[in-house]
């Protein structure tokens, strides 16, 4: 297994920041026998069973308006999964999205689970159709006028992996010359090379190259403000190091983030962790909103408005939810050291998920974390590598805990076969670094995936 020296952001390190706010089977055919002790996952909606998930496609645009500028309308949105089956939106009046104007609009696609074959665990979409509904042109008044209507649905190769009850985003960016108008024959051109310059990674060595690729945007946020202030990694703020301790850790599967104690207001720093440990992007989080049936909270990361000249304001760059520990995992039943692993939108194809492991005290419904360690497990592999939380801005090793994993089941408590990782909800952990291990630790217990 690889060391982790640090964490990166999953896709929002391809592109400039801006952006969002599987198989089955392959079990025995007997449970296991035996109690496992864990927290469990809860996800959907008012703490129901999920059978929905949903996908957050952001239309990104920008570089200045003027009279003349191609607006291209969105009316719906298609992606194809490997089953070949569809996830869609449609909306008769469509987004608006002028190609030169500086804007980011968003819609959701609801990705459904019930009823479509094979896909319980995720839904992988390895295609996604770019579909305007028209193109027009705008005029010195502001008004448009219809270029052309339902001009193209083109394929794009994409790399998209949804869960239920969780939120995945993909950003589509969007400029002038992306769709034109011919000047001889007043024809509309999609140029596709535009489209996958601004819109896919083009690295040959990787297997993201020349695809549209999501990342999941919600977070679960572990309180650690409890914890000793030696045992915490501290806060960037204004780009610089601060003398602030981080009270929150954030995990999505994909991404990592930190931020001051406190369950949010609009001003509370959020730091989001980059390739560069030293350097994480900087932004804000908000409170729970008391009506949503998900309790979900925000978080935004802003960046300078390119069409002020004064340099003064900022616009959203990047957008996502977070939840509480506590209201998406269930720890009525669970030992004081829970260890938990966040698949994310490559896990189901490489086996590698983010994992975290707490020693935490009280209540199950307001348990006090004392500790904290991060880091990545290997299904295929069957190993772990953790570290504590304090040094994941250093990316400091030195501190490493490593083990393996062994007796996976799925949710049904049957054995799961070599190849199946996706249908892992829980299995064994055994330590096996050889030093000693923190307070409150376990040398073996049960691991559990947070995924429903």
């Amino acid at each position: 297994m690889r060391k982790l020296a640090y964490w990166t952001m999953a896709a929002t390190a391809v592109f400039a920041l801006v952006g969002c706010g599987g198989s089955g089977g392959g079990s025995s055919t007997a449970p296991i026998s035996g109690t496992r002790s864990a927290p469990s996952v809860v996800l959907g909606a008012s703490g129901s069973t999920a059978t929905t998930g949903a996908l957050e496609v952001n239309y990104v645009s920008g570089a200045g308006r003027t009279e003349g500028d191609i607006h291209a309308v969105f009316g719906r949105i298609n992606l194809v999964d490997t089953n070949g089956n569809s996830a869609s939106w449609q909306s008769t009046a469509g987004l608006d999205i002028n190609l030169a104007s500086y804007n980011v609009q968003r819609t959701t696609v609801p990705v459904y689970f019930s009823g479509v074959t094979a896909t319980s665990n995720s839904r992988f979409f390895d295609t996604y159709q770019v579909d305007p509904s028209k193109i027009t042109l705008e005029t010195s008044t502001g008004a448009t006028t219809l270029l052309t209507e339902s001009p193209f649905t083109t394929d794009i190769p994409a790399r998209i992996t949804v869960f239920p009850g969780r939120f995945t985003c993909m950003s589509m960016f969007l400029a002038p010359g992306v769709y034109y108008q011919d000047p001889t024959t007043s024809d509309v051109v999609f140029d596709s090379d535009i489209f996958k310059t601004l819109n896919t990674p083009s690295d040959p060595d990787s297997e993201l190259s020349g695809k549209m690729v999501g990342f999941i945007n919600d977070f679960v946020r572990f309180d650690i403000s409890a914890m000793n202030d030696a045992d915490k990694p501290y806060l960037y703020d204004g780009g610089s190091v601060s003398s602030t301790k981080a009270g929150n850790f954030f995990i999505s599967g994909d991404d990592y983030a930190l931020s001051v104690a406190g369950a949010g207001t609009s001003d509370k720093l959020f730091n989001m962790l980059t390739k560069d440990p030293t350097a994480p992007v900087e932004g804000f989080f908000s409170a729970v909103v008391a009506t949503d049936s998900y309790k979900k909270g925000l978080w935004d990361i802003k960046t300078l408005n390119p069409s002020d000249l004064s340099g003064l304001s900022r616009i959203t760059a990047l957008q996502g939810y977070w939840r509480n520990s506590y209201q998406v995992l269930n720890f009525t039943n669970a030992p004081k050291f829970s260890f938990i692993t966040f698949p994310g939108s490559q896990s189901d194809r490489n086996g590698i998920q983010q994992a975290v492991a707490i020693v935490w005290s009280g209540s199950a419904s307001a348990p006090v974390i004392t500790n904290l360690y991060y880091g990545e497990v290997d299904l295929t592999n069957k190993t772990f590598d953790i570290f504590p939380i304090k040094d994941i801005n250093e990316g400091d090793i030195a501190g490493e805990l490593t083990g393996t994993l062994s007796g996976y089941v799925n949710s049904a408590g049957v054995a799961v076969a070599n190849g199946y990782e996706p249908a892992i909800r829980n299995g064994t952990f055994t330590f096996t670094s050889g030093s000693t291990l923190p307070t409150g630790f376990l040398s073996t217990g049960t691991f559990v995936v947070f995924r429903q």
